[in-house]
């Protein structure tokens, strides 16, 4: 139980304390900026310290998938690589890519008891308009199919995002001529700050969930989350001149972000950026590019977070002032303060699991349960290849004390090397024979290929080897059939959550409607859903009630 020792956390209110009955004293003291940037950062850092592990886990499945093996300890031993991790998680995601988005998805949209028609077929046309032109589905979700066939969960940032558009309308005018007036469409335009829609699949190291929860949104979500990025000091001056931060919208200037420590990037984004190909991050960063860490937060804040007086104005128009979308640079400063300004009320944010694991909120993919049968096999590969090598610069065993002086110099197994004895070489020169490992890591392979297949569920006919002749016609189909089944099962589910339409499940259909019918002006709703009309704005007859939900 919780008292509040002073006043209410106001802007120009004291210091405050706020203590517990029992189990000690919550840290949350200073102004209200103050109070924001102390628990955002703690939340931030208790799930970067949670999901650790799970970062490292994405930094070796990057490794598998790049085909980087470690590094061997002698130079004569074989370095050899089995890439089957990146043909099993691109397979698959090909596999799926044209089962779902083969063809564009047609999305139909249906009005309810008592709703106006026309308005359904608005918002259909709309949404296939996003689709194709906006979204670009095709590219977006190729993506967040192939991040979850390798990582298990595929996350994307759904939101609007507003630039200077130049739009053009016609207009009806008269021409004068030499006989007389003629009525004529003109084109005119006028600047306005653009609506479209944004989707962008995101790097799951810059994702940082609440711990315990296995879900975004809908029921049973999280209450908050968190997302790192990474802007210029230019590039948040020119937002600030946009009113997209700073004291407008409940936050500090840029200006305030001078006297702050700067944050280095984040060492496993470091290592998937670079891939230890450099030693040095440090080499590698621009110098003269004052780069700020940027942690946006998502969620449900304490009431020791609320200004009440910003909180009355975002209740009159009907917003959660408990419901925050929070940008603090550095862990410092807060950039921006305000109640999520999304009428769909969630976080902004769509998720996709390749297979869900029930007590996590990251999935499986098709790399975590083959990573260790992949390194197994590397291994084999690397001892059959080892005897190959051994075979061909043998080693040999010396008698030392008949050899003449220097002889250590010269031993090195080559073609046409020639080594000086005192002796019959038959006596001091032995040949050591290793035994042939050939046979049976040839049998071990296969077998650990067969455990791959099974536990990715993509054999060796739907990867396209098709194997020697024994393989009957018979065989290839029914490999083919169950393991379609599997990826079937696994393609349902991510579908649901990649275009989910209801509020317990939203995607990303869910996500357009609502945006849309929030932000959209009526003048470009029109022209996308019926450009050819030639009447004026000024003479649309469709109006903003139209869009209401109901």
């Amino acid at each position: 139980m919780a008292m509040l020792e002073s006043g209410g956390p106001g802007q120009g209110d004291p210091l405050i304390r706020i203590t517990q009955t029992s189990g000690g004293v919550f840290p949350v003291t200073g102004t209200i900026h103050e109070r924001i940037a102390q628990v955002v950062a703690a939340r931030f850092e208790q799930s970067e310290a949670h999901h650790k592990g799970r970062f490292e886990r994405f930094y070796r499945y990057e490794k598998l998938i790049s085909m980087i093996s470690k590094k061997k300890s002698f130079e004569w031993k074989s370095n050899a690589y089995l890439p089957y991790a990146l043909a099993a998680a691109e397979q698959s995601a090909a596999i799926k890519f044209l089962q779902l988005l083969l063809v564009r998805p047609i999305i139909q949209v249906q009005s309810r008891r008592g709703g106006m028609e026309d308005v359904a077929d608005h918002r259909e046309a709309l949404i296939n308009w996003r689709l194709d032109e906006d979204i670009n589905i095709m590219e977006t979700g190729a993506e967040m199919l192939r991040i979850a066939e390798r990582y298990g969960k595929a996350i994307a940032l759904v939101a609007p995002e507003w630039d200077q558009h130049v739009l053009k309308y016609r207009e009806r005018v008269n021409l004068p001529t030499t006989y007389g007036p003629i009525s004529r469409l003109a084109w005119k335009t006028t600047q306005s700050k653009a609506y479209r829609m944004r989707m962008e699949p995101l790097d799951n190291t810059d994702v940082f969930p609440q711990p315990g929860f296995k879900r975004i949104n809908g029921a049973g979500g999280m209450r908050w989350i968190c997302r790192r990025y990474w802007l210029t000091i230019d590039e948040l001056t020119g937002l600030e001149a946009n009113e997209l931060w700073g004291p407008l919208l409940g936050g500090q200037p840029v200006s305030e972000i001078g006297g702050t420590q700067q944050m280095d990037m984040n060492e496993y984004k470091a290592k998937r950026l670079f891939m230890d190909k450099y030693d040095d991050f440090e080499n590698y960063k621009d110098q003269f590019d004052r780069t700020v860490e940027i942690i946006e937060y998502q969620g449900t804040v304490p009431d020791e977070l609320v200004d009440p007086q910003m909180a009355q104005v975002e209740e009159a128009v009907g917003l959660d002032p408990k419901k925050r979308l929070i940008a603090l640079a550095n862990r410092k400063v807060v950039g921006f303060n305000q109640a999520l300004p999304w009428d769909h009320g969630m976080k902004s944010y769509i998720e996709m699991n390749c297979i869900p694991n029930p007590y996590d909120f990251w999935g499986t993919g098709k790399v975590e349960p083959i990573e260790h049968l992949v390194y197994v096999g590397n291994e084999i590969v690397n001892m059959r290849l080892d005897n190959v090598k051994a075979a061909i610069n043998c080693l040999i065993g010396i008698d030392g004390g008949r050899m003449p002086a220097g002889w250590k110099r010269r031993m090195v197994s080559q073609p046409w090397g020639i080594i000086e004895t005192l002796g019959n070489p038959q006596e001091i020169i032995q040949r050591l024979q290793l035994g042939d490992v050939t046979q049976s890591s040839y049998q071990e392979q296969s077998q650990i290929f067969g455990l791959i297949q099974e536990a990715d569920s993509l054999n060796e006919t739907m990867i396209g080897a098709t194997g020697g002749t024994v393989r009957t016609l018979g065989e290839h189909q029914l490999k083919a059939n169950f393991g379609s089944k599997r990826l079937q099962c696994e393609l349902v589910t991510q579908a649901m959550e990649l275009f989910g339409w209801s509020r317990k499940r939203p995607g990303l259909i869910y996500f357009i409607m609502g945006l849309d019918r929030q932000y959209l002006p009526i003048p470009q709703y029109m022209q996308v859903v019926n450009p050819d009309v030639p009447d004026s704005m000024m003479e649309l007859q469709l109006e903003a009630s139209d869009l209401a939900a109901e």
